[in-house]
């Protein structure tokens, strides 16, 4: 999380040395789904490729802190438009 709590940053590891891949939604499938989710939850994704495997790396902007945003509706702290 940055210091003033408006970006979350997600980093998970992976062993293969295949890209993520969204694969179309199929209501049917059990299971493969979690790229997806993040997906649609995040303004940022992005996989690195170090020596060996794969680092997966999300950004998800949070709400302005408590007292920071401009009016008294919170907003969403990277596109500015309402929460809710």
């Amino acid at each position: 999380m940055t210091p003033d709590a408006a970006l979350l940053r997600i980093t998970v590891h992976d062993s293969s040395p295949r890209p993520p891949a969204l694969r179309a939604y199929d209501f049917r499938r059990v299971g493969r789904h979690g790229l997806q989710q993040v997906a649609r939850l995040c303004d940022q994704l992005h996989t690195i490729a170090p020596e060996s495997g794969q680092q997966i790396v999300a950004h998800l902007c949070l709400c302005h802190p408590v007292g920071q945003a401009s009016s008294p509706v919170a907003v969403h702290a990277c596109s500015g438009r309402p929460l809710g």
